[in-house]
């Protein structure tokens, strides 16, 4: 496919010899059409829309044929992991009123798959100074660092170092 995991993950493992790939992602779906369809009848639509523009104009990779083109795999990823690219989750928040929290419900959603995803991550380690190298979209990045970094004997190395 065109995902990271197989143009990056298996090449890279085949390359290297590996005999296993573990898989980190768990699969949550977020009630993105509830919080969308409370703000329409809210009159909050505007604003989240207006968020989610905001983040389309600024987001790194742009996702159009153009900008790929015109940039190696290197370069690409480099700009998907530069800090500012993630999408602003804790801007959901807004979304609400009185005892109604669609916002922060999708941001608890988020923040609990990444909670998950930085579990399975840990239960990969086996020995101290052992390496993991993790592949996940873009947008998973910040969280991903902000957690693993707080686990003992974890030492999260920015992947930027190696892609420039």
């Amino acid at each position: 496919t065109a995902d990271e995991r197989d143009q990056i993950g298996v090449r890279l493992a085949k390359e290297l010899g590996h005999t296993k790939l573990c898989c980190v992602d768990y699969q949550i779906d977020l009630d993105f059409d509830k919080m969308f369809a409370f703000a329409q009848k809210n009159g909050q639509g505007e604003s989240l829309n207006r968020l989610i523009e905001e983040f389309k104009a600024k987001m790194k990779p742009r996702p159009d044929a153009a900008y790929l083109e015109k940039h190696t795999i290197g370069e690409i990823l480099a700009d998907a992991n530069t800090p500012g690219s993630d999408f602003p989750y804790l801007a959901l928040l807004a979304i609400g009123k009185n005892k109604d929290y669609p916002g922060a419900d999708t941001v608890a959603q988020w923040y609990h798959r990444n909670l998950l995803i930085a579990t399975n991550i840990s239960r990969l380690s086996q020995k101290p100074g052992e390496r993991i190298l993790v592949l996940i979209g873009a947008g998973h990045a910040k969280l991903l660092r902000e957690f693993l970094s707080e686990v003992p004997g974890f030492e999260v190395v920015d992947c930027l170092r190696y892609l420039k």
